[in-house]
Parts: C-alpha cells; sequence; structure tokens
C-alpha cells in the first residue's frame, strides 16, 4: 500500500514538474507560427530557464532512478522530462528568429552562439552518458531485433543526435550577414559535415573557403544545386528560404518482451512506426523559375535516433520495475483477493510508455539559396499564397516559411 500511496503522490508532483518545461515550448512554437514574436519569445525564455535550473542533472542514464524512489513502482511519465539535443537546438533557433523579428540582432546573436557552444561541447557529455546507459541496460535491448526495424532505419537517416544543420546553418547566415566570414565558415563546414548530401551546404562552404582562401574541404566536382548567372553581380543579393514542411510523428507505445533472470513481462515501450523517407530535393517557384530546395534537417530522423539512444535506460528501468511489482503483487496476494485485484489493475495501468514530446516540430526543414538582382521577388511554395520578398545589393534575405496540414506561416527577416 505505501507504494501505491507513493505513485500517487509522485504523480501529482511530477504533474507540476514536467509541464515546467513541455508546455512553454509548445505555447511558444504556437505563439510563433500565429504570427506573435514577443508572446512567442516570452514562452521560448520560460523553456530555457527551464532547462538551464536543469542542466545539472545527467541528460541520459540508464540508472537514473531507476533502483530507488518512484521507478521502482510507477513508470517513465512520472520521471522529469529531459528535453532531447534536437528540441534544445530548435529552441535556441526559433529563440534567435524571435529576436530578428522583434529588431534585436544581438539577442539573436547570443541564442545561436548558445546553440553553437552545446553542439560543440555539450554533444561530447552526451555521448558518454549513451555510453553509460548501453553498458547498464544494453544487454536488455536486442542490438539486431526485426520489431525495431522502423525504428533503426530512421534513426540511420542521420549521423548523430545532437547535431542539428538548421541551427547550424542559420547561425553561418547569421555571421555572414554581419561579415564574420570565420564564424560562417566553420558553422558552413560543421552543417555539410553532418549533412554531407546537401549540395547546398556543399557549395555555401566551397563559396566560403575561397573568399577566405582557405583549403575547399569539399569534393571539387560538388554540382551547386542552383547554378547562379548573377554570382559576380556585387548588386544582386540572396534569397535563402528555410522551408519547415508538415509536423514531426506522434510516438506510440508498443509492445516488447522483457526477459531477465528474475522476471518475464511484456513491457510498452515508446516507438515511432514506419514512415517514408523524405525526399532528397523539393523544388519552390521564384520569379517563374524553379531553385531546389536541399532537405537540411530530418526531425523524424532526429527523434528516432534519440529515442533509441535511450532505450536501453527505459528497458533497464521496465526491468527493475517488473521484479518490483511482481513482489508487490505477491505481497498484495498473501493478504486479500481483494488487494490481489487492485494490484493487477494497478500493475497493468502503470506500464504506460512516456509518449512525451514537444509535438509541434516540423517533419522535415529545406532550404533554398538563390542570388536574385536587387528589387521585389516573387516566392510561391506548395501551393501557397505568393509572397514579394525585397531583396537589397549584397544582402541576405531569409524567408522562413511553415506548410502543414494545419498550418500557413511565412515571415521575411532582412539580414
Amino acid at each position: 500500500m505505501r507504494a501505491l500511496l507513493a505513485f500517487l503522490l509522485s504523480a501529482w508532483l511530477s504533474a507540476c514538474s514536467t509541464l515546467g518545461v513541455l508546455s512553454p515550448m509548445q505555447d511558444g512554437r504556437q505563439a510563433m507560427l500565429s504570427d506573435d514574436p514577443k508572446q512567442s519569445e516570452m514562452a521560448f525564455a520560460k523553456a530555457i530557464a527551464a532547462i538551464a535550473a536543469d542542466d545539472e542533472r545527467a541528460l541520459v542514464s540508464a540508472s537514473d532512478s531507476a533502483r530507488t524512489g518512484v521507478a521502482l513502482v510507477s513508470n517513465d511519465n512520472l520521471r522529469r522530462y529531459r528535453v532531447a539535443p534536437y528540441e534544445r537546438l530548435f529552441l535556441h533557433s526559433y529563440q534567435a528568429l524571435n529576436y530578428l523579428a522583434l529588431a534585436q540582432p544581438q539577442a539573436a546573436a547570443v541564442e545561436l552562439r548558445r546553440a553553437d557552444e552545446w553542439q560543440r561541447t555539450q554533444a561530447l557529455a552526451y555521448a558518454e552518458k549513451i555510453s553509460e546507459a548501453e553498458r547498464e541496460g544494453g544487454e536488455l535491448v536486442p542490438s539486431s531485433n526485426a520489431d525495431l526495424s522502423a525504428l533503426d532505419n530512421a534513426a540511420a537517416r542521420v549521423r548523430s543526435s545532437t547535431q542539428h544543420t538548421g541551427a547550424l546553418y542559420l547561425s553561418g547566415l547569421f555571421y555572414e550577414a554581419q561579415e564574420a566570414l570565420n564564424d560562417a565558415f566553420i558553422d558552413y563546414r560543421a552543417a555539410w559535415q553532418a549533412q554531407p548530401s546537401n549540395a547546398q551546404l556543399a557549395s555555401d562552404t566551397s563559396r566560403l573557403a575561397k573568399r577566405l582562401r582557405f583549403d575547399d574541404p569539399t569534393p571539387r566536382d560538388t554540382p551547386s544545386p542552383n547554378p547562379l548567372s548573377l554570382s559576380q553581380d556585387k548588386h544582386a543579393g540572396d534569397i535563402v528560404v528555410y522551408w519547415e514542411r508538415d509536423e514531426i510523428p506522434d510516438k506510440v507505445a508498443f509492445q516488447l518482451p522483457l526477459i531477465n533472470s528474475r522476471a518475464y513481462s511484456l513491457v510498452s515501450i515508446p516507438y515511432y512506426p514506419s514512415r517514408s523517407a523524405p525526399a532528397r530535393r523539393l523544388s519552390i517557384l521564384l520569379d517563374g523559375q524553379s531553385p531546389l530546395a536541399e532537405l537540411l534537417v530530418d526531425t523524424h530522423a532526429l527523434a528516432a535516433r534519440t529515442l533509441r539512444e535511450q532505450l536501453p535506460g527505459i528497458m533497464l528501468r521496465a526491468s527493475v520495475r517488473a521484479v518490483a511489482k511482481q513482489q508487490l503483487q505477491r505481497q498484495l496476494n498473501e493478504k486479500s483477493p481483494g488487494l490481489r485485484l487492485l494490484g493487477t489493475i494497478y500493475s497493468l495501468l502503470s506500464e504506460r510508455p512516456d509518449l512525451r514530446q514537444w509535438s509541434n516540430l516540423p517533419a522535415q526543414i529545406y532550404v533554398s539559396r538563390q542570388r536574385v538582382s536587387t528589387g521585389d521577388h516573387r516566392l510561391s511554395i506548395a501551393g501557397e499564397q505568393p509572397l514579394i520578398v525585397p531583396v537589397r545589393a549584397g544582402k541576405i534575405t531569409l524567408v522562413h516559411v511553415v506548410t502543414s496540414p494545419r498550418v500557413s506561416y511565412s515571415r521575411i527577416y532582412p539580414l
């Protein structure tokens, strides 16, 4: 009975704590898509503060709360929500765009630097925690399991769960617009190394390498996705389309048998079902022409890889819970039939997978860059209302577009 009371008390406390970071992230994204950058900035600031307060805790650990306290009798929904690396980097990127919309470029630079710093330093600590989790709980998750093939296939589409090419590219654009070309080159190169099939990233990396007189790290025969006839025209400017499409899929519950030396049970784990890989390139319409937009971020793949890395810890905690629940069930059986039934119902209800995530993120992001003459240009994407994009000589104009069945949004940022 004490275990059941602990479960109910912890459920209430956890509900208060986990909403502290997920709710403002969701609200901030919704406010952004409602064209309210100030409200979005305030919501994201709350989320960033919550993450900063939680940064001293382990990001991923198989043993975290696995052998003590609530995890013995409850489920992962009662654990404090850990913001995934890709979610953190989306957060800083969106906050930077909010500051640009609010005409605060210095604040935008701070957010982009935070994303840069995290990817270069904290990503290593995250990788170490993943290795620790695999050592402690990896034997519970088969390295090759046909039941997990959809998750494995999606995870394999990205090289790392801690690299966000969209954040890197936005940072590179900002630095280039500020004539901080060395910083821009570093970010373009990091983005291209994370997504080497993206011809736009290769083109931007190569172009800045030549301007800085560095050795060009990209293959010599890398084609430009959009050959630019005005590439040498000093009176031209650049239109960069940052196009977010669709929505990240929801996690679902997946039943997996769990066998160890002390218990056998069927546990529910979070899972991403099979989904086809996104197209590498799509076309947009600019002044009647069709330049290519290259895949920049595959959010589904990032989410799947993050979940696959977390599975050893999820399974270890499930194993400990299975043993604890069997012991609890035996104790209740010895007391009375009524308590035995209560224990059975509790066991069924408490083994629910943790399906929480930042659910209104895009499924993919595409990027297209085109050098055009100064003046106004007509841009159309995926049947949406056309935009008139003004371009200044020698400047970059960023066009942020979001298209999904439920959302249509656009904003123009002169950089």
